[in-house]
């Protein structure tokens, strides 16, 4: 069954939380941000950095850099798709 953007907007707004209105970019923004993230000397030094509109950012919640956290979510992909990941 799939479904349409415009049917999950839908139930968003009906359950009182309407999406954010979506700035959409040019190819060569996307690119751009794309380049930078690759070549870029100032994302090198910065652990777990993301960019989010031409902004880095390398703060994330404490959850998110839980060793344990990570281990059980990896083993639990592993058996939801019973397959064993080698690394």
């Amino acid at each position: 069954m799939s479904l349409d953007l415009g049917h999950w907007e839908a139930i968003l707004i009906q359950a009182g939380k309407p999406l954010p209105e979506q700035h959409m970019v040019t190819l060569k923004q996307a690119a751009g941000v794309v380049l930078f993230a690759a070549l870029s000397t100032k994302m090198r030094d910065i652990p777990a950095a993301f960019i989010v509109e031409n902004e880095i950012y390398s703060k994330t919640r404490p959850f998110l850099n839980n060793d344990e956290d990570a281990d059980m979510l990896w083993e639990l992909s592993e058996r939801l798709v019973g397959e064993k990941f080698e690394v």
